[in-house]
């Protein structure tokens, strides 16, 4: 079976069509290539991933690992602040974040009951110490994303 040419989306055309230049610079080839693209001069690659990500979604596949790595890649590409620092700052809070926790955890425990509006609170402790560890993960996936490394599925 012969392979399928895909032309230009609309897609690729609204990405490219202002941002010619920055994005060969980025992608480190000529600006005629992305010309070529944004033309459809070329094959378009984004029709050829969203038919195989879509096959792959209605196959059942994990696609949530491409949606996880392209969005780290976003991300990354949009944050002002490097990865690290986000990561250090992050660790910071769920030192804190942790300390209270488990400050609220013992304080409710103290007495040897565990009355409703306690069990509430260690909840919402457990919840926010659960937030934190997901903002950390991201943050892990979008300096492996930034590496070009592929990014494991957290779950």
């Amino acid at each position: 079976m012969p392979r399928p040419k895909y032309s230009r989306s609309d897609e690729t055309y609204d990405v490219l069509r202002r941002h010619i230049q920055p994005i060969s610079k980025e992608y480190g080839c000529d600006d005629s290539y992305i010309y070529a693209i944004k033309n459809g001069d070329t094959n378009d690659p984004y029709p050829h991933f969203r038919r195989l990500f879509s096959a792959a979604a209605r196959a059942g596949a994990p696609v949530r690992v491409w949606l996880d790595d392209l969005s780290g890649v976003a991300v990354a590409a949009a944050s002002g602040s490097s990865c690290i620092d986000k990561l250090s700052e992050q660790l910071v809070q769920k030192i804190n974040i942790n300390a209270e926790a488990t400050t609220t955890i013992i304080s409710a425990l103290s007495d040897k009951q565990l009355e409703k509006h306690e069990c509430h609170t260690v909840l919402a402790a457990l919840a926010l110490e659960a937030e934190n560890i997901k903002k950390l993960e991201h943050l892990v996936q979008r300096k492996l994303a930034e590496l070009g490394t592929k990014i494991p599925t957290l779950e």
